[in-house]
């Protein structure tokens, strides 16, 4: 996370403050009336991407994105390869903190494409072969033990102190599915992304904290968001 309130799921290396997602489990509803629409984060993502490629000034964020709601939130981008099945990830970054949705999805759309220190920043050579996705999560609960929760259903979050030291991680839900990981094998993996690096022992999954969320995603390709934004002019 550094100086900004991020992270991504993918380093092993960051650590947060177990505060961060004590503060989502109280205050992040995904309400049922919520009008906040999935499709116009990933056009105003895309617009994001292109400003910043193009050196042109900034999109306004559109109406349809509320400016007083408050999501925690992750941003990936992907890309597509003719020679490789699988898309590439190119960003992921997000944070679970609730901020307001303006300013995190314009934070973590940016961020991600260009600060993922695992990745060389995006350019202007990749954009047809994109894909966006932002997810928002929700319904933040702490689990009984590290495995009280669903594989493909929930992300999860582990924090746990050794020796004094402070480890946490996450997952979003798709990544055990990606991955074809059971329980144990993503807990596993979470331990090791923490930094963790001494043995994982049955005393040890004990200490573990294990906080579960659900997660809305959306994903749009560049030529789907070309799509859409020729419909409207």
């Amino acid at each position: 996370m550094g100086g900004e309130n991020h992270y991504s799921p993918e380093l092993n290396s960051d650590t947060f403050q177990s505060k961060q997602h004590d503060k989502a489990a109280g205050s992040i509803l995904l309400r049922k009336d919520s009008n906040v629409s999935l499709l116009d984060l990933c056009l105003f993502a895309f617009d994001l991407l292109i400003s910043r490629l193009r050196h042109v000034s900034e999109p306004t964020c559109p109406v349809s994105i509320p400016d007083n709601d408050e999501y925690a939130l992750f941003v990936t981008w992907n890309k597509t390869n003719r020679d490789v099945e699988r898309a590439q990830l190119r960003g992921c970054i997000g944070t679970l903190t609730p901020l307001n949705l303006r300013r995190a999805i314009h934070t973590y759309t940016l961020a991600s494409a260009f600060r993922d220190k695992r990745f060389p920043p995006i350019c202007s050579e990749e954009l047809e072969n994109l894909s966006v996705s932002v997810s928002l999560l929700y319904d933040f609960l702490t689990g009984r033990d590290v495995y009280d929760w669903q594989v493909g259903v929930h992300g999860v979050i582990i924090d746990f102190l050794d020796k004094g030291s402070a480890y946490s991680a996450t997952y979003l839900p798709e990544v055990c599915l990606e991955q074809g990981w059971t329980k144990e094998q993503c807990i596993s993996s979470l331990i090791r992304k923490s930094g963790y690096r001494n043995t994982i022992s049955e005393n040890l999954l004990k200490t573990v904290r294990l906080t579960r969320y659900s997660s809305k995603k959306y994903s749009l390709s560049y030529s789907e968001y070309l799509h859409h934004r020729k419909k409207c002019t």
